[in-house]
């Protein structure tokens, strides 16, 4: 079975994936380069907590081509909720006490 990249929808959606990739081998990375101390904060976990942020922006850019007709977006939309709510659970189980 071979994979044809010229189609929108698997391009945009392997576009997705790379980044979220690359982001995931980035953090591991710079955590090895640069640890996080008690009173710093390493670039890996820096790239932790702006991951969030990018994938917000994404989402709502993709949201918005979705919404005008360009169904090639659909996937990649998806990708991008699906990490938002993945972030939301894992900060919100694991730092529950620290909000209570």
């Amino acid at each position: 079975m071979k994979i044809d990249f010229k189609n929108p929808t698997i391009k945009n959606t392997a576009h997705t994936l790379i980044f979220y990739l690359s982001a995931i081998i980035l953090f591991f990375l710079l955590n090895c380069a640069t640890p996080s101390g008690p009173d710093s904060i390493g670039f890996g976990f820096f790239v932790l907590i702006l991951l969030p942020f990018f994938s917000l922006a994404f989402f709502l850019v993709n949201l918005n081509k979705s919404y005008k007709n360009d169904r090639s977006y659909r996937f990649s939309t998806l990708i991008h909720f699906i990490v938002l709510i993945a972030y939301l659970l894992f900060f919100g189980l694991c730092y529950s006490d620290f909000f209570e």
